[in-house]
């Protein structure tokens, strides 16, 4: 989901008993980072992205009190009107048990329901932290564990860098951006513009029309993209011959590439050319460092892992969850050696009551990569 919004500022993070560092898991789902936080109290579930510059959240139960609301309109690099929505000022966002918090966090709420990503996750979806959680900090992410440390600076790392490579970062509208080269077919393009996107769970993503000459080669398969502002976004994915991020060479990546008539080319950045997605990411130790605008990515083992799209022609769809119950038999009799009696009939019983997710499988067509 990429958006553009007025700079909103004010955000300040303070790490409890003035710690220089705090360490929390995460959870990888379809190659998205989510965390646990908390909004005024309550606690919730969000996806942690670069490529969107505020928090965003996906309506609000009658228990969640948000503060200071005023209407706002909504504009993604979609074509189309965009959205209404709420702005919320001066909210308590905290992570990691509060060992990290912001008291004046301020939020946009999404109240259009066709937008909220449970349903294609899988799991209960309630916002974006987006790249505001990473501009006074910096952000250390293991894939292989799990964990992401925040270091008020990279001074307070106490590992020496040893082993990663240092690839600069352009902070421009507060997202980071890289270069890389590309080979696609014949044709080399080097050091095109990116963003950083970790909420794109594809390896990368090129805007077809920025590249001068560019030819989607075959095979290549016309899919459902993700969602947007302004609508569903559809197009293209194909293999290239190789992405190179500085050092770092990947063969035969899998990039997609959205139809042109999905979004506004006036909105995007004069010299962007794509993104590089998480599915990339996730074979690096990969530090972000806003404040010296700076990448540090480290290979992990899972660098040389081939590059996989979903061929199965199914998807399973999230539809919330329903209410279940069974019948649960309570045998306390024992024989004299101590051990249950099977149960004959007689014994008594309780009922279990529980939440069920309801999931819908569709699309049985075959899809070849």
């Amino acid at each position: 989901m990429l958006m553009s919004f007025s700079e909103i500022y004010g955000q300040q993070w303070i790490f409890k008993n003035n710690s220089n560092k705090i360490t929390f898991s995460f959870e990888l789902v379809h190659h998205v980072i989510i965390i646990p936080i908390h909004i005024n109290g309550e606690e919730l579930s969000f996806i942690l992205d670069t490529g969107v510059k505020e928090t965003l959240l996906f309506g609000h139960s009658d228990s969640l009190i948000l503060h200071n609301v005023s209407k706002v309109n909504f504009q993604g690099i979609g074509i189309g009107e965009g959205i209404e929505g709420l702005l919320s000022l001066s909210n308590h966002l905290s992570v990691a048990d509060s060992a990290m918090m912001d008291l004046k966090h301020n939020l946009f709420v999404i109240t259009d329901d066709s937008l909220h990503l449970s349903n294609h996750i899988g799991l209960p979806i309630h916002g974006i932290l987006g790249s505001n959680f990473f501009h006074n900090n910096v952000v250390e992410i293991n894939y292989i564990k799990k964990k992401i440390t925040v270091y008020r600076n990279i001074q307070d790392r106490d590992k020496k860098l040893r082993g990663f490579d240092r690839i600069p970062l352009q902070m421009e509208r507060n997202r980071p951006y890289v270069n890389i080269d590309l080979r696609i077919g014949r044709k080399t393009y080097e050091q095109v513009k990116v963003l950083l996107d970790l909420g794109n769970s594809d390896p990368a993503m090129l805007f077809s029309d920025r590249l001068q000459e560019l030819e989607i080669l075959e095979p290549a398969i016309y899919e459902f993209l993700g969602k947007g502002f302004n609508g569903n976004i559809y197009g293209k994915r194909n293999r290239i011959h190789s992405l190179r991020i500085n050092n770092f060479e990947f063969r035969q990546p899998i990039i997609s590439y959205p139809d042109t008539n999905t979004y506004d080319t006036n909105k995007l950045l004069k010299d962007r050319v794509g993104s590089i997605g998480n599915q990339l990411l996730t074979r690096f130790a990969v530090l972000i460092d806003y404040q010296n605008r700076m990448l540090y990515l480290k290979p992990n083992k899972n660098f040389r892992q081939p590059f996989y799209v979903d061929m199965s022609g199914i998807e399973v769809k999230h539809e919330g969850f329903v209410w279940v119950e069974s019948k649960i038999y309570l045998n306390t009799s024992l024989n004299r050696e101590g051990k249950t009696i099977p149960y004959d009939g007689s014994s008594s019983f309780k009922y279990k009551i529980g939440m069920r997710p309801m999931n819908y499988i569709f699309d049985c067509s075959i899809l070849f990569l």
